[in-house]
């Protein structure tokens, strides 16, 4: 399967949202606009759940969409 699952896209979902959760103006937290913005736990988490070889771009365009 080369998409992203369902379990994918919501913790995805749920990281994006706490983030956005974490912003205010009185702090530098950033959004979550593409891979590079996870930590190294969050991506080995879902490469665990389905990796492939476009993981990566995959998850990109679906954070890219939720901005």
């Amino acid at each position: 399967m080369r998409d992203l699952t369902i379990k994918q896209k919501t913790l995805l979902k749920k990281w994006h949202t706490e983030r956005e959760a974490q912003k205010n103006p009185f702090n530098s937290v950033e959004s979550i606009f593409s891979c590079d913005d996870l930590t190294e736990n969050q991506y080995t988490l879902l490469e665990k759940l389905n990796n492939t070889e476009v993981l990566y771009q995959n998850c990109n365009r679906f954070l890219g969409d939720l901005n």
